[in-house]
């Protein structure tokens, strides 16, 4: 659902303007991109301003009628020739990405979680194929994202159709914290 939402969020903005500016700074919502259908957005680039003023060239020169998402690690505020985008098109504020969840929850589900925001990002990325129930389970933690059994099960029935990677690495954050896959390690001798 998450992703369905960031995709409403996105038509409604381009349906206007044709044009987006998603900020993402540390690079979490970047699996939000996935949910993009390429036939319908042109996703551009950019990590440093010199690639600011690229993207912005090529989406002018190259992609005038066709709806462009500028997609950045540049912070908003400090945005150079993407920022008249970013003001009279649209911006999606990623930086923050429990705050993002948070808030997407809030005004859709009229939810207010207290979950933190490791397990809602992890939530977000397995979400793919999940309903407005599943959401929430997780934002009201009767669900927990982070179920070995159910993980091990979803991995098994479709391994390549799938979210393999982000199953093994749920899978693995799962370790520590649960008590099936704890193990000993006091006999072992240096």
């Amino acid at each position: 659902m998450i992703g369905q939402w960031f995709l409403d969020k996105v038509k409604e903005l381009t349906d206007a303007h044709h044009r987006l500016v998603i900020t993402d700074t540390q690079g979490d919502g970047a699996f939000l991109l996935d949910y993009l259908p390429a036939r319908r957005y042109i996703v551009l680039t950019a990590s440093k301003p010199s690639e600011e003023r690229r993207v912005r060239t090529e989406a002018e020169r190259d992609y005038r009628e066709k709806n462009v998402i500028f997609y950045t690690t540049i912070p908003q505020k400090k945005l150079s020739a993407l920022q008249e985008y970013a003001a009279t098109c649209g911006c999606i504020v990623l930086d923050d990405m429990e705050a993002y969840i948070k808030r997407t929850l809030h005004e859709e589900l009229a939810l207010h979680t207290q979950v933190d925001g490791r397990t809602l990002l992890l939530a977000a990325k397995m979400s793919k194929g999940r309903d407005e129930n599943w959401w929430r389970g997780i934002a009201t933690g009767i669900n927990n994202p982070l179920q070995p059994a159910q993980l091990i099960t979803d991995f098994l029935k479709s391994p390549t159709t799938g979210r393999p990677l982000i199953l093994v690495g749920a899978l693995l954050e799962c370790i520590p914290h649960c008590s099936c896959f704890r193990m000993s390690f006091a006999h072992c001798g240096s």
